[in-house]
């Protein structure tokens, strides 16, 4: 089963719960329709700050959406519970790898800023008072 597959599920049965044409529900949700238009199809999946954002909005938790609501609910099976929750786990690791990554770059851009000004305020690479800095 994909994410996006199951989110799609959980934002039609609600859309569909509360009785909303889909430009209504995207107003609720301060998405556009055309963004809630793929979600709900599957074929667009939201970023993940996104999606908390979303699950905040519906009130259930983001795993919750991610995974189509309550996953018993939605899978028939132990097993299929454990893909998705197994799924959701690699999700989440990938996002701190990602954002890991990004920190420590920061740090480095940092870094490389306080220990060479020049080379900010000359915009050159090649700056002499750099050399040998990174």
């Amino acid at each position: 089963m994909e994410i996006s597959k199951n989110m799609a599920d959980v934002l039609l049965k609600i859309k569909e719960e509360r009785d909303l044409s889909l430009t209504e529900f995207a107003e609720q949700l301060g998405i556009s329709r055309s963004a809630l238009q793929e979600y709900t199809s599957g074929t667009g999946v939201p970023r993940l700050s996104t999606v908390v954002i979303l699950a905040q909005k519906l009130g259930m938790e983001p795993a919750d959406l991610l995974a189509g609501t309550i996953l018993q609910e939605t899978l028939d099976t132990e097993e299929q519970q454990a893909v998705v929750k197994q799924l959701l786990a690699e999700y989440a690791q990938q996002s701190t790898t990602v954002l890991e990554g990004l920190h420590t770059l920061l740090a480095l851009l940092a870094e490389s800023a306080e220990n060479c000004p020049n080379r900010q305020s000359s915009g050159r690479p090649d700056d002499p008072a750099c050399e040998g800095k990174v």
